[in-house]
This record gives C-alpha cells, sequence and structure tokens, in this order.
C-alpha cells in the first residue's frame, strides 16, 4: 500500500548520507471538509511517520497543508520529485522538475511524463540514479495529459463528467456534492424515469480514447 511505500522509499534514501528528504503531507490529511474515517486513518499514519523521523537531520516533514506551486517555487529546480501518483505530479513537470513515480498512474505509461517504474528493483535503480540520469517530460505529452485532464468536457473539470451531470438533474452545487457525496448517495431517492434519464446521459459520455 501507499504507506509502505512511503516507509520503503524514507529506509532506501536514508542510506545515502547525502541525501536530503522533504516530505509533505497529502492535503486532505488536515482539511475539515474531509471529517471522515479515512482521513482520521490517514492522519494516524502520517502522525506516526512523523514521531519516528522528526528528530532525523536528513528528513524534512511539512506536517501542515501548503500549495504544491509555494513549495515548488522555492525549491531548487535540481530537487527530484517523488510521488507514488496522482495530479500532483503534473504541477512539478510543468514548472521544470523531473520526477520519479509509479507505472500505474491515470495516465498511459508509454507517455515521457515520469521516469516510471513497475517493480521494486525497477524502484530502486531510479532511487539510486544521479539528477542528470533521469529524464525530463516530453513537453507534448504533458500537455496532451493536462488538457485531457482539465479542458476535455468529457473530462474531471468539464461539463460532461458525470458528477456535473447529476449536480444539474439534482440541481445541487459540484462543490456540495463532492464534499457529501457519501451521505447524498446513501439518502438519495430517484423515481425510475429521473434515474433512467440520469443514466442515458452519463453512459453517452463514456467511450474509449486512444492516445498515441
Amino acid at each position: 500500500n501507499v504507506f509502505e511505500w512511503l516507509e520503503f522509499t524514507i529506509s532506501f534514501l536514508l542510506k545515502d548520507k547525502k541525501n536530503k528528504i522533504l516530505i509533505k503531507a497529502h492535503p486532505s490529511f488536515f482539511h475539515t471538509k474531509f471529517p471522515n474515517k479515512n482521513i482520521i486513518f490517514d492522519q494516524k499514519l502520517f502522525n506516526s511517520l512523523y514521531e519516528k523521523h522528526k528528530n532525523n537531520e536528513q528528513i524534512i516533514i511539512f506536517k501542515h497543508p501548503i500549495k504544491n506551486v509555494e513549495l515548488l517555487r522555492k525549491i531548487n529546480k535540481k530537487t527530484i520529485l517523488v510521488s507514488h501518483h496522482g495530479s500532483a505530479i503534473l504541477e512539478g513537470l510543468h514548472l521544470g522538475f523531473k520526477c520519479i513515480g509509479s507505472a500505474k498512474t491515470f495516465w498511459n505509461k508509454n507517455l515521457k511524463l515520469i521516469n516510471h517504474w513497475e517493480n521494486i528493483s525497477e524502484y530502486k535503480l531510479k532511487l539510486e540514479k544521479n539528477w542528470g540520469e533521469l529524464h525530463f517530460c516530453n513537453k507534448k505529452d504533458l500537455y496532451d495529459v493536462c488538457y485531457q485532464l482539465f479542458c476535455d468536457k468529457f473530462s474531471l473539470y468539464g461539463k460532461r463528467y458525470w458528477q456535473q451531470i447529476i449536480c444539474e438533474e439534482l440541481k445541487i452545487d459540484r462543490k456540495f456534492l463532492y464534499e457529501n457525496s457519501a451521505t447524498i448517495f446513501n439518502d438519495i431517492k430517484l423515481d425510475k424515469k429521473k434515474f433512467e434519464k440520469i443514466n442515458k446521459k452519463i453512459s453517452e459520455t463514456i467511450f474509449i480514447r486512444k492516445l498515441n
């Protein structure tokens, strides 16, 4: 799991005394809009990690939320960013950083974005490389993924995304749905006609995209 991955990464990097490690907590760990049991468990795990490494001079841990852009604009461009997966990687790539991450992301691994790994052996090899041995992203691939994620009408932020369709049909705010989805979907009661209408609209947005 991701916690085991993080512990493994820290232990492996600490073997080289020249390494300096900066760990940034995911903002959802300490955000009041996510007060559910899973986040509480994440907080406990992160706090245990903090207590374990807080006195290690090789490690700096940001325990409280900070915007990625605020951090990335202050650190050396030859800092290597390491993340398991997620859209935060794209921010680092856009600002000119080299990144190491899992091949199991939401984009096709054939796109030249990150220095990816598919198993522990490959991951060790990537972590042992110097900055100069890692590749930058291909800007065309980066812009393609960013367009599909942020601009495409069927994407997470698009007008035809399934959440947006539900919000329009139920006349609720998108932000409210995002922050209260578990409650909404547990309590919702739709008549058959309304359900079929929503289902049809969402079905029409499903298609297979082939990336060259």
